[in-house]
């Protein structure tokens, strides 16, 4: 699969990356790193980027990423964010499958943590509060801007 025009996904900020993908004319998948981590990490987020997307039978594109010390799963689910405004059947090959339903609740909840699901910091520490439930909010906690990025972050969070 070639990308046939330019598309942006994430944002820049602490512990998250803001990833662009443009077509290119080259058959290869080149990326332009620029990360407060490089120095570490810069390496291992090239490959990690090059790697997802070539598995995903993408072949040929220019990535520009904006990283801020991102987390693998928040740099694959931007990608796969990217993805999805570029071509919504691209969901498809994504999908676990069906909801199950008729579960029974048999626990009470005593206690809920309620984390916006755009926030990629917040979700690192969150087990630290030792709540019995931890809600990642699409809701209200996201701009409607946001919410296709929000959703890829928490499906890779999970």
């Amino acid at each position: 699969m070639r990308i046939e025009k330019s598309v942006l996904a994430g944002r820049q900020g602490k512990a998250d990356i803001e990833v662009s993908l443009n077509p290119s004319e080259k058959s290869i998948i080149e990326v332009n790193l620029e990360s407060s981590v490089e120095r570490l990490f810069g390496n291992h987020v090239r490959n990690n980027i090059q790697s997802y997307l070539a598995d995903l039978g993408i072949t040929s594109c220019t990535v520009r990423a904006i990283d801020d010390g991102a987390l693998d799963f928040v740099v694959k689910s931007r990608l796969d964010a990217a993805l999805f405004k570029l071509n919504s059947v691209f969901l498809d090959r994504l999908s676990c499958g069906k909801k199950k339903l008729g579960e029974k609740f048999t626990d009470f909840r005593r206690t809920r943590l309620y984390i916006p699901g755009n926030n990629p910091y917040l979700m690192e520490g969150c087990g630290l509060f030792g709540a019995d439930v931890i809600i990642l909010d699409l809701e209200d906690a996201v701009s409607q801007d946001e919410k296709v990025d929000a959703r890829f972050l928490v499906r890779g969070a999970l």
